[in-house]
């Protein structure tokens, strides 16, 4: 594993464990964080009181991302020493 890898994996390590911290703080919080795709449009909050379903949809949609890709960092990791 060169060095520039060993930046790039730890870099999108710390990234990624920072992103499952915030979902960890939007479940304690039982509010996400609001986003628009639209600039006129208002954002919407989904709260866990008032939208349980989605409100859960939405914390395993974000929480798919950053744990796939520190599993995947994982085995990269685990391939190179290997290897």
């Amino acid at each position: 594993m060169t060095s520039t890898e060993q930046v790039v994996l730890v870099i999108v390590a710390f990234v990624c464990v920072f992103w499952d911290a915030l979902i960890v703080y939007q479940v304690l919080r039982g509010e996400t964080f609001a986003f628009s795709a639209n600039k006129w449009e208002a954002p919407q909050k989904v709260s866990r009181k008032t939208h349980p379903v989605a409100f859960w949809l939405y914390i395993g949609a974000q929480f798919i991302f950053p744990n796939g890709a520190l599993l995947y960092l994982f085995y990269f990791w685990r391939s190179t020493l290997a290897g």
